[in-house]
């Protein structure tokens, strides 16, 4: 009894077939004995899955997470079981939001916007805090294993200080052309990520897992002590 079995998914390398969580995988093999094409008889198993298809072709985008390593398998009359394998790794894709508003706010000037200001500006003498908000979209039921928000201090040695600050969630409603020190929203979620001392043309990561549970529209704020 003789058997191949092959995938194709969005990346081919050397172990194998990688594909994004969700994306459809197109499995496909062929089985022959003396009596002739056995392919229809072909059972397909995942080591982390159990059973997930039958015959010489079908599709599937309901592998779990991980790496998998899928065989196909059927047997002759006599009770002959020819097998073939292919490695399959699933991985959720990353997946990159621009902010869709942002603003700072500035204790000096309590009724002015800088909603539409090049720089954002975080400071605790004068106090200036940051808005942020985020609309995340196509994650669907994809697990998140990290999300985080970049950015990027500028050059000037000003920008560097010896707290970065911290992030959390802001609950409040805040437009990003009407906010001000006078009224923008408290910050009163939990602290998602504490930074310690930045330098001028740092890139920073802020870590804000928790706080991402899927699609939906997402709003943080920045203060420093």
């Amino acid at each position: 009894l003789y058997c191949e079995a092959q995938a194709k998914g969005c990346c081919a390398c050397s172990k194998g077939i990688r594909v994004a969580f969700g994306t459809p995988l197109a499995l496909s093999g062929t089985a022959a004995e003396e009596a002739g094409d056995v392919s229809a008889a072909l059972v397909w198993v995942s080591d982390r899955d159990g059973a997930i298809g039958t015959g010489r072709t079908f599709t599937t985008s309901s592998l779990s997470l991980g790496a998998h390593h899928i065989t196909a398998s059927a047997s002759d009359p006599g009770g002959t079981v020819g097998s073939a394998s292919v490695d399959v790794t699933v991985a959720v894709a990353e997946a990159v939001f621009p902010a869709v508003a942002d603003a700072f706010t500035d204790e000096l000037a309590p009724t002015t916007n800088f909603g539409t200001a090049p720089a954002l500006q975080l400071d605790a003498q004068p106090t200036r805090r940051i808005y942020l908000r985020f609309a995340v979209t196509g994650v669907g039921a994809a697990p998140i294993r990290r999300a985080f928000v970049r950015l990027h201090t500028t050059t000037p040695p000003a920008s560097a200080g010896d707290a970065g600050g911290e992030i959390r969630v802001v609950n409040g409603a805040w437009d990003e052309l009407t906010i001000t020190h006078a009224n923008k929203p408290t910050q009163d979620g939990v602290a998602l990520t504490t930074l310690g001392a930045v330098d001028s043309g740092q890139t920073v990561e802020l870590d804000v897992t928790p706080a991402i549970t899927g699609d939906g529209v997402y709003s943080f704020g920045l203060r420093t002590a």
